[in-house]
Parts: C-alpha cells; structure tokens; sequence
C-alpha cells in the first residue's frame, strides 16, 4: 500500500491538509479523503459499472448499518456496499429510500415491509399471515 507521501506525489494538483501529526487529507469533488481512500474512490470511479439490478445500501456509522444490512440479505442475499454518496445520491430519486434509524427502532415490522416493496419483492398476503416479517425481525435480533 502506497504511503500518504507516495499518494501525494501522485496526486499534487488536489488540496490536501495536514490535520495531525503525518496525516493528510485530500479534497477531492467535495469530500475530504485519507489517502487510502482517496486510493480507493478513485479506482471505484474508474472500474466500478453500476447496474440496473444493484442494491447499495449505504448508510452513515452508528445508523442502523447492521440491522439494514441483515434486513436487505435476509430479503435478497445481497450485498452491501458503503462509501460517500451525497454528491450523487439523488440523481435518481427513484432508485433511492431513505430510512431513518429512529423509524426503523419504533416501526420495524412497517420499515421492514416498506423495503421489501422498495427492493421489488414484497411480502405476500400468505408470508405476513405466517409471520415470516416477524421471522426475519427475530432472527436479525432488531427488537
């Protein structure tokens, strides 16, 4: 892994400040960036191909990541991804649900069908009849 030193020589024409001692952080599209991140989000953007039927779920630390990533791998097996995301979260409004840590602890049963209908596989009549929204809840220990 290249050093803060050789990702700076690489990189001079980004603004870059020294917040502690040998530790730098780049701006780079309005972020500010370690320099291992840096590493990072420039190769997602030049590899990264995003599809039509990818999940992101991306939320912020300490916002209920856990609960909603076992809550989108126990509807899909899916996977999940974190990153920056406000600088081009909403250019497709439809694609996007936000959901709000305090919604999710007082209604999870309703969050939990809320996303499943947003990811195109709602419960059926048959599966909230049988529990299988208090099922999931349970078995991801959200209560």
């Amino acid at each position: 892994m290249n050093s803060h030193k050789n990702v700076r020589r690489h990189y001079p024409h980004y603004q870059w400040k020294e917040v502690g001692f040998a530790t730098y952080l780049c701006q780079y599209q309005g972020f500010w960036h370690t320099s291992r991140q840096l590493q990072g989000v420039l190769s997602c953007q030049k590899h990264f191909e995003a599809h039509d039927i990818d999940i992101l779920s991306v939320t912020t630390p300490k916002s209920g990541t856990t609960w909603l990533k076992a809550w989108t791998f126990a509807l899909l097996n899916g996977v999940s991804l974190c990153g920056p995301f406000w600088a081009h979260v909403l250019e497709e409004p439809e694609k996007i649900m936000f959901i709000r840590f305090e919604e999710m602890k007082m209604k999870p049963n309703f969050i939990l069908k809320e996303l499943a209908r947003f990811l195109g596989c709602p419960f059926s009549k048959e599966e909230e009849d049988a529990s299988f929204v208090n099922d999931i809840l349970e078995a991801v220990q959200c209560e």
